[in-house]
């Protein structure tokens, strides 16, 4: 049987460490930090000093993190380009059509 991995968060602490939490976790997490009377919290099996978090993160900001790094970046049709290369992406909106025998199918069109 084939499971899906759960959904992910980065834990970043001070020095460049990184822990990662299951996103069902996260609210905890963030209570457990705000928690003014906690100075250690227990993370993914590791004592973390509260004052060390900088942050907790999606998937996704890490992706856009790492794709800066490497010197994309992202045009505002929200596409994500190579270093220096100019963005072409033609203005387009979302069309719905029912085509007999398959049902709806959604495609881009230009404008």
């Amino acid at each position: 049987m084939n499971e899906l991995a759960k959904r992910q968060s980065m834990v970043s602490i001070r020095g460049g460490t990184e822990l990662w939490i299951d996103e069902d976790r996260v609210q905890d997490l963030e209570k457990a930090l705000q928690n003014s009377n906690n100075k250690f919290i227990k993370i993914s099996g590791q004592l973390v000093n509260v004052f060390e978090v900088l942050g907790v993160f999606s998937v996704e900001a890490i992706e856009e993190r790492q794709r800066r790094k490497n010197g994309e970046w992202k045009c505002q049709k929200g596409k994500w380009h190579e270093k220096f290369k100019i963005c072409e992406c033609k203005d387009t909106y979302e069309v719905t059509a029912t085509v007999q025998g398959i049902g709806e199918i959604k495609y881009q069109k230009d404008r």
